[in-house]
């Protein structure tokens, strides 16, 4: 038979520092719980913010990436159809672009420096006209680049066969102004989709960023 006091020793031991010692650790489990799970919240938190935050700051930038594009894109059109384009559009059928024009400058200055914003373009369609119409402008200058080429070329064989009158040195001029005059028909395609696009282009980015 279990001795009275011993029994109560055990009772008082059990009421005493072994429930003291549970309840401190019940207390320590429950505290770091709710500690792990708030430094969880707090963590995840921050980061929605900073992601929000990041979101807002791509949306601002985006909107200034569109603005400096539409009035880089104006700019350059509006001077070029003072220029080379007017000339274009008065060129008759049949007719080479006989001329030499200035092309040696980087034009598209906002483009190229933004170029990796062009992925975080959110809308398909502008993403689409961008580069389509940039890829055309680019295609532009560089077909007047050759055509200035073939236009030093033609001032050569005509003044060596002027001065030879050596049948293939007048058939080398020949040629080549035949080249002139197909390829201004190459260029007056690319110009006439060029001034369909910008205006598409420039509305659409006035829209995406108002």
């Amino acid at each position: 038979m279990a001795d009275p006091n011993n029994c109560s020793i055990i009772f008082d031991f059990l009421q005493g520092p072994l429930s003291n010692f549970i309840s401190a650790v019940v207390g320590a489990f429950i505290g770091g719980g709710l500690a792990w799970f708030g430094t969880i919240f707090a963590v995840k938190q921050t980061y929605k913010n900073d992601l929000k935050k990041r979101e807002v700051e791509q949306k601002e930038q985006l909107r200034g990436f569109y603005k400096a594009l539409k009035t880089e894109m104006t700019s350059l059109w509006e001077s070029y159809m003072w220029g080379i384009g007017n000339d274009i559009e008065k060129l008759p059928d049949g007719s080479g672009i006989e001329r030499y024009y200035p092309v040696t400058q980087e034009y598209f200055i906002t483009f190229r420096a933004n170029a990796h914003l062009i992925g975080h373009v959110q809308n398909d369609e502008l993403r689409a006209l961008m580069i389509k119409t940039y890829i055309k402008a680019q295609g532009l200058i560089d077909a007047y680049r050759l055509n200035n080429r073939f236009n030093e070329e033609y001032e050569q064989w005509a003044w060596t066969s002027g001065k030879t009158q050596n049948s293939q040195d007048i058939e080398h001029a020949n040629a080549m102004k035949k080249c002139i005059i197909e390829y201004a028909a190459a260029i007056k395609e690319l110009h006439n989709e060029l001034k369909s696009l910008v205006p598409v282009l420039c509305k659409s980015l006035e829209e995406n960023y108002l």
